[in-house]
């Protein structure tokens, strides 16, 4: 660990990795996606309410990973 940098916490679940990655990255974007547990929609909320720039609910397709990582990083896609 670099001084005074915090590591992130790693192999969380729920809406703690989103607070987590926030706190020791505030500027990196975050992409919350549902793990299928019964709960996923109430961390899929609260990650958005703390931040996270995109939500993806399972099943998703590659197309709107693709849309979800091209808007977070404000690229436009080529081809």
């Amino acid at each position: 660990m670099t001084a005074g940098r915090k590591e992130c916490c790693i192999n969380v679940q729920g809406a703690r990795p989103a607070a987590s990655t926030r706190d020791c990255r505030p500027g990196l974007p975050i992409i919350a996606i549902s793990g299928g547990a019964s709960n996923s929609k109430l961390y899929l909320e609260i990650a958005a309410k703390i931040g996270s720039r995109h939500i993806l609910e399972k099943p998703f397709g590659m197309a709107a990973m693709l849309a979800a990582i091209t808007e977070v990083l404000g690229a436009a896609p080529k081809g």
